[in-house]
């Protein structure tokens, strides 16, 4: 009489079954994390890219300004005068603080995946709401600056467009600018280029926030804080808004007063 062993081959399967499907569900949440996680570091080489492409075209135009190109190439017939080189100067100083940020963030990046792969699945979390947070506020910040630098550009064109008109400063603020076509150019682009940055890089960020959310939900829900910060920061800004607004919306009448006060003396 052959008696099978109750440890049989059937029994041996369905008892090991369980173990298997677990395994096989925390691979495919490793993979998943993984795909997140590479998701970050092309987008944030598509940020190395498109700040070395701006860096770049701003230095092209430094040089041709600071060699009096536009004269020579007729666009203008008055020379560039010094100033013209502050706004772009600090727009490559902030270029070249975004680029550095970034290669030490891809630095970190890619020593978090490598990490990642050698450790549990339960770290990824963590790893995973820190960015989460950082997209939330670079967000907000990213809001707040692209509304506030296009505001204060349009008022800045338009307060000197009406000194342009004014008798007493139009001598000065047309001397000052060799070539209205140019100015308004290049105000046309500054203003075209926050919309289409911010434009960009709020569905990308949007894109992103969804995955880590998919993905890592459950962690995240976990922090109703990032919603209390977040309001504080959105205030924040206001506050800082407002002052500043007030503050220049007064400065005309304190630098009158000064200026009365110096004719008296």
């Amino acid at each position: 009489m052959n008696i099978k062993p109750l440890n049989s081959e059937t029994t041996e399967n369905e008892i090991n079954a369980p173990e298997i499907k677990k395994e096989e569900n925390l691979d495919l949440k490793t993979d998943e994390a993984l795909k997140v996680f590479h998701n970050e570091k092309g987008f944030l080489l598509f940020r190395i890219i498109i700040y070395l492409f701006l860096f770049i075209i701003i230095s092209i135009l430094v040089v041709l300004i600071s060699t009096n190109q536009f004269k020579a190439m007729k666009i203008t017939k008055l020379d560039f005068h010094w100033s013209w080189l502050i706004l772009p100067i600090i727009g490559l100083t902030f270029l070249f603080i975004k680029l550095i940020s970034c290669f030490f963030t891809l630095f970190e990046l890619n020593r978090g995946i490598k990490k990642f792969k050698a450790t549990a699945n339960q770290d990824a979390a963590l790893v995973m709401i820190k960015i989460y947070k950082k997209l939330i506020f670079s967000q907000v910040h990213h809001n707040w600056w692209a509304f506030i630098v296009s505001f204060y550009t349009t008022i800045i064109t338009l307060i000197i467009y009406g000194l342009s008109k004014w008798k007493l400063t139009q001598e000065i603020i047309n001397n000052s600018i060799p070539s209205w076509v140019y100015f308004y150019t290049i105000i046309g682009c500054i203003l075209g280029s926050i919309f289409i940055i911010w434009l960009i890089f709020t569905i990308i960020r949007k894109k992103r926030i969804i995955d880590i959310s998919h993905y890592f939900g459950l962690k995240i829900s976990q922090f109703d804080s990032f919603d209390k910060q977040k309001n504080q920061l959105n205030r924040l800004y206001l506050k800082w808004f407002i002052l500043t607004f007030l503050f220049l919306l007064f400065l005309p009448f304190l630098i009158l007063l000064i200026i009365k006060k110096v004719r008296k003396k």
